[in-house]
């Protein structure tokens, strides 16, 4: 199965919660921003229930992906899938970004 490789912006508190800036995710090229959600909550379990909502497959409802710093990714748009190189930028509303 091909991979494509997609960076992820912490800002404001998942940033404090990560402990990252930012990371480079391999995953499926039809991976969906949720599955990369998951991931996140996978590999970062102090996101759950602060940023990731406890199902792990969505964000709490001040939590967000900006893709390429240029476009909201709406909670409809969440089986929708990144592309290769693309940047996603984790901004908690309530924080400032």
């Amino acid at each position: 199965m091909a991979e494509i490789q997609v960076q992820v912006e912490f800002t404001g508190v998942s940033r404090m919660l990560a402990g990252q800036k930012e990371i480079n995710l391999w995953v499926s090229q039809e991976a969906t921003f949720s599955d990369i959600i998951r991931d996140l909550g996978e590999k970062y379990p102090a996101l759950i229930g602060q940023i990731i909502d406890k199902n792990g497959n969505s964000f709490i409802a001040t939590n967000l992906f900006s893709l390429n710093g240029e476009k909201i990714i709406q909670e409809s748009e969440m089986n929708g899938a990144p592309g290769d190189g693309d940047r996603l930028i984790l901004i908690s509303l309530l924080a400032g970004g």
